[in-house]
């Protein structure tokens, strides 16, 4: 809620991937870092990184870019931003090209519909701000598909 004008907002944190801008709801966002040591794993999906080791348990590390389809595999390095996304017990760290930065916007600025929000997408919508458009991911729909993934890997299947 703004306190200025009474307005709804939401928080996002504004992320590029392969030059395009996407919105994270910040209620998902436990943690924003640089990428550590990954363990490659075979026999994995093409979006799968690897496995890292946070806090003493092994977490996949998802490529976003590749999970969502876009045509290229990025490079990673220790300047790779990884941010680690939580919803309910479901939780995975995303590779990202940058990380812009967090913004409010009036919940109006949210536009829904077009087909982007049918159940089949990963995207619950698109915000207009004044730095251009941006998809919102629908991060509970993405994490719910790759801690299926993830969870196997961590525990020593591969998928």
């Amino acid at each position: 809620m703004d306190a200025a004008t009474g307005n709804r907002c939401c928080q996002v944190l504004l992320v590029k991937v392969q030059g395009r801008s996407f919105a994270m709801d910040l209620s998902c966002i436990e943690r924003v870092f640089l990428l550590m040591d990954l363990q490659t794993v075979p026999a994995c999906p093409d979006y799968m990184a690897g496995l890292m080791n946070y806090h003493g348990q092994g977490l996949a590390v998802i490529d976003l870019g590749l999970w969502l389809g876009l045509p290229d595999a990025s490079f990673y390095d220790e300047t790779t931003p990884v941010v680690l996304c939580r919803h309910d017990n479901r939780r995975a760290a995303f590779v990202v090209g940058d990380v812009v930065g967090v913004e409010s916007a009036p919940a109006a600025a949210m536009q829904t519909g077009g087909g982007l929000d049918t159940g089949r997408m990963p995207f619950c919508g698109v915000l207009d701000l004044a730095g251009g458009m941006a998809l919102c991911l629908d991060m509970e729909r993405i994490l719910e598909s790759v801690s299926r993934v993830g969870q196997g890997v961590a525990n020593g299947h591969a998928a």
